[in-house]
């Protein structure tokens, strides 16, 4: 399985860094994700109806793991359908598809708000809200132990 980015020529750099955090994912590259965002980093899964809990940046990367395992390996395919930025975030609207060889494959739309710090010599992500295809989220979780709070990717 392939990546397709659609990276912008002349991305600005938190477009830059949200672009490079995506694809560290869809490549399982832990260190990178990590040197990607602050200490305080969260991850928040919307909507809030499906129970997700926001995750801490240690949580996040223990979740990222599990859904690598899940996934046998296999990397994420990532499509980015549109960049929009502000100051201070990024949106970023994708279509993420993964598989393995047994399960429900992971087929979900979603738009990404990424939220950088301020200020600091490296400007990192401070936070991601994931806005995903609720029935997509609700499939997939339901192949795994835990239901669908084992998603939230």
């Amino acid at each position: 399985m392939s990546q397709t980015f659609k990276f912008l020529e002349h991305p600005s750099p938190q477009v830059k860094i949200a672009q490079q955090y995506l694809k560290s994912l869809s490549e399982w590259n832990f260190e990178q994700l990590s040197k990607f965002t602050t200490d305080e980093f969260t991850q928040t899964s919307l909507p809030a109806s499906l129970g997700i809990p926001v995750r801490s940046k240690a949580e996040d990367l223990e979740y990222v793991k599990e859904l690598k395992d899940r996934l046998e390996g296999n990397p994420l395919e990532i499509t980015i359908y549109a960049v929009n930025e502000d100051k201070n975030s990024v949106w970023i609207h994708t279509f993420v598809h993964g598989s393995a060889s047994s399960g429900t494959p992971l087929n979900i739309e979603a738009i990404y708000l990424f939220t950088f710090e301020k200020s600091g010599p490296q400007q990192k992500i401070e936070g991601i809200k994931e806005f995903a295809d609720s029935d997509a989220l609700i499939k997939f979780g339901s192949g795994s132990a835990s239901g669908p709070q084992a998603l939230g990717a």
